[in-house]
């Protein structure tokens, strides 16, 4: 209705589909929004949401999910990586934290967790193998909007002749290196 509202108020195409358009993706393969207006006030809700429930320490637990947490966090990564938006999730994170003042408690580790948690359920789901996600996610990447580079990347590489052997040699040289102990690195 807040679209219908503006332009009838004569306010611009942009920012009636912007506020038309904050609440999406509502629900898996819903529709993202469709400027940069709507985008960033959809980033907005969604974050405030996310930082704010995680603030306070009310997370999802087991299949019981009452604020919707986990359709938030998807609908965020789905923004950020189908978008390409030029920021990392750390930093998106850090700049909604600051609008809760001393109300929220400092819990950023756990939905940063929580949201890459969802990333790679939502990445197995699209078809990928748990090796590749496994990959990928092991570099933690700021920027969402490069996982799909990076996914295609490590797919060329395992299509390599050459792979096994080399997965082989980086996996025993990490054995060694853990039973080492302190190590000087310096050349």
């Amino acid at each position: 209705m807040g679209g219908y509202y503006a332009r009838h108020d004569g306010l611009s195409t942009e920012v009636a589909e912007a506020i038309e358009d904050h609440y999406k993706p509502r629900f898996a393969g819903d529709d993202l929004p469709r400027n940069n207006v709507g985008l960033v006030v959809a980033l907005a809700d969604k974050l405030e949401t996310l930082v704010g429930m995680f603030g306070i320490g009310n997370v999802p637990t087991g299949d019981k999910d009452p604020f919707a947490l986990r359709r938030h966090a998807l609908g965020v990564i789905r923004m950020l990586i189908e978008k390409d938006v030029a920021l990392g999730l750390p930093e998106l994170l850090a700049l909604s934290t600051p609008v809760f003042g001393d109300k929220i408690s400092g819990n950023a580790d756990a939905l940063i967790d929580f949201i890459y948690d969802r990333l790679s359920g939502s990445l197995r789901e699209q078809g990928f193998s748990a090796q590749e996600v496994d990959a990928v996610m092991a570099l933690r990447p700021a920027r969402l909007g490069q996982v799909n580079q990076f996914l295609s990347a490590v797919r060329a590489f395992a299509a390599l002749p050459e792979s096994p052997a080399l997965a082989a040699a980086n996996k025993r040289i990490g054995n060694i290196l853990k039973k080492a102990g302190e190590v000087d690195a310096h050349v």
